[in-house]
């Protein structure tokens, strides 16, 4: 599930309320598909705003990536296999804009949290590449002590 939401409130969006609609699949971007978006104008008016190009792009990419994975697991399970923390590396690599300033994956599982942020260094420093850096990883209780 996805929590969409501003200061004002917001609303679960679930896998396959939207495309890719694989039940066990679901894509964020940087704008809503369910809260503060009135279909019967327009999917692409978020905030009473037209979604930009970059973030309607950066979804368009990933969920075409999640829908191909989608169809591969229906039709040749052996040949993909389940999804792990190095196919959603892949996946954010193929969202990245060259802003991305970190990346972060949440394996709820093992409670353990992967991170990645750019390196921004003088002469480059427009260009924020998180994904396609090393990543490091941490324990949850490592960094949130009760």
């Amino acid at each position: 599930m996805v929590y969409e939401c501003d200061r004002h409130g917001g609303a679960v969006r679930m896998a396959g309320e939207t495309r890719p609609r694989d039940p066990e699949m679901i894509m964020a971007s940087n704008h809503y598909f369910k809260y503060k978006i009135d279909d019967s104008v327009s999917p692409a008016i978020c905030n009473n705003v037209q979604i930009g190009f970059d973030s309607l792009w950066r979804y368009q990419a990933g969920r075409s990536k999640l829908e191909a994975w989608s169809h591969l697991q229906m039709t040749s399970p052996s040949q993909l296999g389940p999804l792990g923390p190095e196919d959603v590396k892949v996946l954010l690599q193929t969202v990245c804009s060259g802003a991305t300033e970190h990346s972060v994956i949440w394996r709820p599982q093992e409670m353990v949290f992967e991170v990645a942020n750019a390196q921004i260094d003088g002469a480059q420093s427009w260009v924020w590449d998180a994904p396609y850096r090393p990543w490091a990883s941490f324990k949850f209780d490592e960094v949130f002590v009760q």
